[in-house]
């Protein structure tokens, strides 16, 4: 019963109540290993690795004998851990030079409430100068979220999302096109709570297209353009659902420099690509490109 409800709150993202509920309960990681992984696997998504790496070390071989999947669900996850504690130490350093940077920010005001976002003007400038320029023009205001996947992302920034429109809902756009800015080496990574640009799945596609991630999705890394993280309102983010309303994106802050943008033709193709889950990653992976999976 406290193990399925702990389950049950993971899934709709309430990642610090399930953190609580497991220490409320003090699991015996002998008896009960399962709880020990749920919680390696919340404290992954809160960004907490070297704590998600103890927590599955607690686990004995003998609690995992004959647990083939759970197994699995432990080895996965603290190869994720693990190799996300060295990158998450140069994302600190890196957030504590942003502190002196004095980088620009928004609040994004949802019908769920407010979100406050940090924007990476360092490492994606265009990017940025797109997002500030778009909020300014009252690009994003009454669009609303149109995909939400839990423990993974929720992206919005669609105009085709208002009420009046007539294009189909994820399939929206500026007009235009803007160039990638994920460059290896200079790239911010998508750690839990950062904001990244939508694309097609090809290069220099994004356009106004953005999502928030749950939880760390290190597989979109170099795929997508991370361009801020969230500052307040991390559990608005979690909460949002489809549909849910942006009223308005307010910029309260930029630097003393004009923000113009770089522009790319617009294709023909969407330009509202969407972010592989690891399942998607994972089958196109193994899976022989002739299969029918049909």
């Amino acid at each position: 019963m406290r193990l399925n409800l702990a389950r049950r709150l993971k899934q709709r993202n309430l990642y610090p109540r399930v953190l609580e509920l497991i220490e409320e309960f003090d699991f015996d990681p002998g008896v009960t290993p399962e709880a020990f992984v749920i919680k390696a696997q919340c404290l992954y998504a809160e960004n907490r690795f070297e704590e998600a790496v103890s927590a599955l070390q607690r686990i004995p071989d003998a609690a995992l004998r004959d647990r083939d999947r759970l197994r699995i669900d432990v080895e996965r996850t603290l190869e994720n851990a693990t190799r996300a504690t060295s990158h998450w130490e140069e994302e600190l350093a890196l957030r504590e030079t942003d502190e002196a940077s004095d980088l620009p920010r928004a609040e994004i005001i949802t019908s769920r409430g407010r979100i406050v976002v940090e924007l990476f003007e360092d490492q994606a400038p265009n990017t940025v100068a797109n997002f500030i320029t778009l909020a300014e023009d009252g690009f994003y205001d009454n669009t609303q979220f149109h995909r939400v996947e839990r423990n993974f992302i929720v992206q919005g920034g669609d105009p085709n999302t208002r009420p009046d429109a007539e294009g189909e809902p994820g399939q929206g756009g500026p007009g235009y096109r803007i160039p990638d800015e994920h460059t290896e080496g200079t790239y911010r990574r998508h750690f839990g709570g950062v904001l990244a640009m939508a694309n097609t799945g090809q290069p220099d596609t994004g356009g106004s297209q953005f999502y928030f991630t749950h939880e760390p999705t290190p597989h979109l890394d170099g795929l997508h353009t991370v361009f801020g993280r969230v500052l307040q309102g991390l559990d608005v983010v979690r909460a949002l659902e489809v549909n849910d309303a942006i009223e308005t994106v307010n910029v309260l802050r930029k630097r003393d420099h004009d923000y113009e943008v770089t522009k790319l033709e617009e294709q023909p193709e969407p330009p509202a690509g969407l972010p592989q889950t690891d399942f998607e990653r994972l089958l196109d992976e193994q899976l022989p490109p002739d299969l029918d999976l049909n």
